[in-house]
C-alpha cells in the first residue's frame, strides 16, 4: 500500500494519489493519506474506535462515503484517527466495513496538520493498472 501528496493539482486543496495490490488495500491507502494529511499521527494511541458501514451507487461515491465518515469523525467529535482497516470489501455490491482507531485530538499531545473541509469529486478516480489499483482524489482545505 501506498500513497503520495500531488502538487500544483489545486490552491486551496489537496490532491492525493493512493494505491494498492487490490482495490481494498487502495481504498485503505485512500483512508491513510488523509488520516496522515490531516494530523502526525505518531503520538495518537488507539483508543476511540469507530465503525464504517457503507454502501454506494458507484465505487467513487463510496469512496467519497468512506473518506467523509473519516472528515465527519475529526470535525463532530474531534478525533484523529492512527489506523485504518477495511474488514469487509464487496466490489460487486459497491460496498465496505472499516474500522477506524484513533483518540480525542489533544493540542498539547498532538500535531495537527491540514483542516480538511471536505472531500471533493474534483480529479476522483479509481484505475486498474497492470499489478495495482490507483486512486486519485481531491480534498477541500
Amino acid at each position: 500500500m501506498s500513497y503520495e501528496y500531488l502538487d500544483d493539482e489545486a490552491t486551496a486543496d489537496l490532491a492525493v494519489r493512493a494505491a494498492g495490490k487490490t482495490l481494498k488495500e487502495a481504498f485503505e491507502s485512500a483512508g491513510e493519506a488523509l488520516i496522515n494529511a490531516m494530523a502526525e499521527t505518531g503520538s495518537v494511541e488507539e483508543q476511540e474506535i469507530k465503525l464504517v458501514d457503507k454502501k454506494a451507487e458507484d465505487l467513487e461515491s463510496l469512496l467519497y462515503d468512506f473518506l467523509e465518515d473519516i472528515v465527519y469523525f475529526h470535525d463532530a467529535e474531534n478525533i484523529i484517527f492512527k489506523s485504518v482497516k477495511i474488514t469487509d470489501f464487496n466490489a460487486k455490491n459497491n460496498s465496505l466495513r472499516a474500522v477506524l482507531k484513533g483518540e480525542i485530538f489533544n493540542a498539547s499531545k498532538h500535531e495537527a496538520k491540514n483542516s480538511v473541509k471536505a472531500v471533493t469529486y474534483f480529479g476522483m478516480k479509481i484505475v486498474k493498472k497492470k499489478n495495482c489499483y490507483e486512486i486519485s482524489f481531491t480534498v477541500d482545505l
